[in-house]
């Protein structure tokens, strides 16, 4: 649905439209605001903000966490070994215990103990 289409859609139900500042909400998404802050912030309801303005939220949510995944490659780049070990363990697959197969295979069993 357009952006007037919106607005003719909410005048018929008898309220006023309203446009809310897009690139607002999309800065407040950014951070990780939850859609009942980003509703507070803009004086409307949250409601308003799921039906009109999810795509927003969505593609800010996106921005912010593109934002951070960079830090993290650039921190981990400069040699932050937490930072390295992090990265290993969440996109690796790595962990702080080694797996070898030879520990892996169950011990004999023997009945004469």
């Amino acid at each position: 649905m357009s952006g007037t289409e919106e607005k003719k859609e909410e005048e018929t139900r008898g309220r006023k439209a309203i446009e809310l500042d897009r690139e607002q909400i999309a800065k407040l998404a950014s951070i990780h605001c939850s859609v009942d802050e980003i509703a507070l912030i803009m004086n409307v309801s949250r409601d308003t903000i799921y039906r009109n303005y999810m795509d927003i939220v969505e593609q800010g949510r996106a921005k912010g966490k593109m934002g951070l995944r960079r830090k993290q490659w650039e921190t981990a780049a400069k040699g932050n070994a937490t930072m390295l070990v992090w990265l290993g363990k969440n996109w690796l697959g790595q962990t702080d215990e080694p797996q070898n197969p030879e520990d892996a295979k169950p011990l004999p069993w023997d009945d004469n103990f």
